[in-house]
């Protein structure tokens, strides 16, 4: 399993597609909005970490939403804090962790 991280809009989607050759299905995107959907409905995050690594998927990407301002809204930085340690919890699981930049991925494990 790999982990691709970096900011918004930034080509995660095109690397992994370029770098890893991989088909849209393969790829659980948007790992950062997933896990705000399971704290607005009440859900354990972690039920996703396991639908994640059951073998469907290849990549999972996420954008790093904790470099900002942190956030007034008590749920807003819950999202953040939440999606942070679990994105540990992932990166520690996977055999790769990518960031990307500007197009441009970084291998960091």
């Amino acid at each position: 399993m790999i982990l691709i991280i970096g900011g918004a809009f930034q080509g995660k989607n095109e690397f992994a597609k370029k770098k890893f050759g991989v088909c849209f299905e393969r790829i659980f995107d948007d790992f950062h909005i997933k896990i705000k959907e399971y704290i607005i409905n009440g859900k354990n995050g972690n039920e996703l970490i396991n639908k994640i690594f059951n073998g469907e998927f290849d990549i999972i990407i996420s954008d790093e939403i904790g470099c900002g301002i942190v956030p007034v809204d008590k749920y807003e930085r819950l999202w953040r804090e939440e999606t942070g340690r679990m994105l540990c919890d992932i990166a520690e699981r996977c055999d790769e962790v990518w960031r990307v930049c500007c197009g441009i991925g970084i291998k960091i494990k």
